[in-house]
């Protein structure tokens, strides 16, 4: 565990306005993206975002914006343990 305020370089950093808007911080790539689910890429998992009406409003290098009805968010391991 690590204390309030500390976190693993790589981490994905994740803020939710309800279940309409994400804000994603620290993610690699974008590897799927339709109305009902956005893939992401993070240094140590996948992020995977499912909804309705999802879009991605903006993003750089550093976040993005995702909005629609957000049902899910789940990371997946990807092979790793």
């Amino acid at each position: 565990m690590f204390p309030a305020g500390e976190w693993l370089p790589g981490t994905v950093w994740i803020r939710s306005v309800g279940n309409r808007e994400l804000y994603i911080e620290n993610f690699q790539s974008i590897l799927e993206y339709s109305d009902r689910i956005v893939r992401l890429q993070a240094k140590y998992d996948q992020l995977c975002i499912e909804g309705r009406q999802l879009q991605i409003r903006y993003y750089n290098r550093e976040e993005m914006k995702i909005c629609g009805r957000i049902h899910c968010i789940r990371f997946e391991r990807c092979g790793r343990e």
